[in-house]
């Protein structure tokens, strides 16, 4: 019983974080600024790395944000030059513009969420 509330929980946090950097995907391919960038470290949390971007805005102020995505094993390699999209608005917004980390990720999460909640629903019913 407590594990299919944990699943449901860990699914849940998929879905909507997967939501979530879709919509900031979109409004920063929309509305963001597009700028080089260095992969300035690697943070390593729960068993993921973490990138940390350095990058100069349009007016000229340099931002070190570490990103809110991961992977294990990482990506990215400390030095690595990259493309960023930033919010003007708001610099702290920033991700590194490819297609992996604006689309890709982000759609597996959402399916994956689904994918929980459906078992979850389905073994409350004895589905499963």
């Amino acid at each position: 019983m407590y594990s299919d509330l944990l699943f449901a929980v860990v699914s849940i946090f998929l879905l909507v974080g997967g939501i979530i950097k879709i919509k900031n995907g979109k409004y920063l391919k929309k509305q963001g600024k597009r700028v080089k960038g260095v992969i300035y470290s690697l943070v390593w949390e729960r068993d993921i790395y973490y990138p940390v971007v350095r990058f100069k805005t349009t007016e000229e102020v340099w931002i070190t944000k570490k990103l809110n995505s991961g992977t294990n094993p990482s990506m990215h390699s400390e030095g690595e030059k990259v493309l960023l999209l930033y919010d003007p608005e708001d610099p702290d917004l920033v991700e590194i513009n490819s297609e992996i980390s604006l689309t890709i990720i982000p759609v597996i999460s959402i399916i994956l969420g689904w994918a929980g909640l459906i078992y979850v629903v389905l073994s409350l019913f004895d589905l499963v």
